[in-house]
């Protein structure tokens, strides 16, 4: 067996970095398998040095840039039609298609360009990774929001007929995919997304020095960085604040608070459990309505550390341990925009008055870790392929 992993971009996002993780583990399983960037000049080269074990296959389009703008002008004046999903079809249907048996695609995009292939070839074997954007594009389109993609509900209705298997990584993911979408359950299995880091499962020890709190996501409004920097202003001065991430919404803060000493802007980090490992609590006020299963939850929990995250998705779940039925942390509510800065600086301040909690939840970060072993989580993918091909 032969699994291609097809990804649209490989920059440090949730669902790229698992598809390069998954990648990793199959092939130490024993499975040949190799990745497929459609957009060669959407990558992160300091993320992929951590990855020079995988192969990696980029579609090679000459003057990529130009034919993205004439994809863009041909949006603005409504022709459904890309060039550069063209050129990608006939390029993977003469360099690649021979070579796999089952292609495993992750996110909107990726699905639906498979899906125009497996129209002329149609004993290709696909599975899709849901990792969000269904939910997003779908609603926001519903709502009459500019999503950059024409015809969205038409394409959504031909690529639900031709993937075989549909793997969802949250409950609201199933519904949608069960109730609105009307797909079989034969054709839907919700299986969380797996983790495995190069070190083992051991947390830094908890320092009485400073008291450490950080959060680590890519550089968008909609994570909720203001959030909360804003609630650590308020924490005592014998606190730190680790943010780790790049993009142009953190730019903006880290002109702002650069010369604070008591907040560290990190930047980027290929294996960012390294950073995790550093701090007491560990934080993530998304803003995100559709977020679904956050990978930097995961890599929290794997580190032991406590989590305060936003009551939305799968995040719950996430955070919950069930052998004791406990949180491994604290919800923030959440009415779809805003989040209650008071309310995050007073679960802040339970852990930083409370050590017992502190390890208390860093211990039910641990065992609520074990439903994201990469282990099960490839097992359960390699029977899903074994059964199409």
């Amino acid at each position: 067996m032969r699994v291609l992993l097809v990804s649209e971009t490989l920059h440090a996002g949730g669902a790229e970095t698992f598809v390069l993780r998954l990648c990793r583990k199959l092939n130490e399983v024993g499975i040949a398998c190799d990745i497929l960037n459609l957009n060669p000049d959407i990558e992160n080269p300091n993320l992929l040095d951590y990855y020079k074990d995988l192969t990696i296959k980029r579609v090679p389009l000459p003057f990529l840039k130009w034919i993205k703008r004439l994809d863009n002008l041909l949006r603005v004046l409504s022709v459904d039609f890309s060039l550069q999903t063209f050129l990608t079809k006939k390029w993977i249907e003469r360099k690649v298609i021979s070579n796999y048996s089952v292609f495993h695609t992750h996110l909107i995009k990726v699905d639906y360009l498979f899906s125009l292939i497996k129209e002329e070839y149609p004993d290709l074997k696909v599975v899709s990774t849901v990792h969000g954007d269904y939910s997003d594009y779908y609603n926001k389109a519903k709502e009459g929001q500019d999503i950059r993609w024409l015809n969205l509900f038409k394409k959504v209705g031909f690529i639900k007929e031709r993937i075989n298997k549909w793997v969802v990584i949250s409950d609201e993911q199933l519904d949608f995919f069960s109730n609105e979408l009307k797909l079989p359950s034969s054709k839907v299995v919700k299986l969380y997304n797996g983790f495995s880091a190069n070190f083992s499962n051991k947390s830094a020890p908890i320092q009485n020095k400073v008291f450490t709190i950080g959060m680590v996501s890519r550089g968008v409004k909609l994570k909720g960085w203001s959030v909360l920097v804003e609630a650590f202003l308020k924490m005592p001065q014998d606190c730190q604040l680790n943010l780790v991430g790049v993009g142009d919404y953190i730019d903006k803060l880290k002109e702002q608070y650069e010369r604070h000493p008591r907040i560290n802007f990190v930047g980027f980090h290929p294996n960012p459990v390294d950073e995790i490992v550093k701090l007491d609590v560990f934080v993530l006020p998304s803003l995100f309505p559709y977020e679904s299963l956050p990978t930097v939850i995961i890599e929290a929990l794997y580190c032991g550390k406590p989590v305060i995250a936003t009551r939305v998705g799968e995040i719950p779940s996430m955070v919950f341990d069930p052998s004791s039925k406990e949180d491994a942390g604290f919800l923030l509510d959440f009415d779809g925009s805003s989040l209650s800065v008071d309310q995050l600086y007073d679960y802040l301040m339970a852990y930083y008055s409370n050590r017992n909690l502190l390890l208390a939840h860093s211990a039910l970060a641990k065992k609520a870790f074990q439903k994201f072993d990469m282990n099960n989580c490839v097992n359960n993918y390699v029977q899903i392929y074994s059964n199409l091909s």
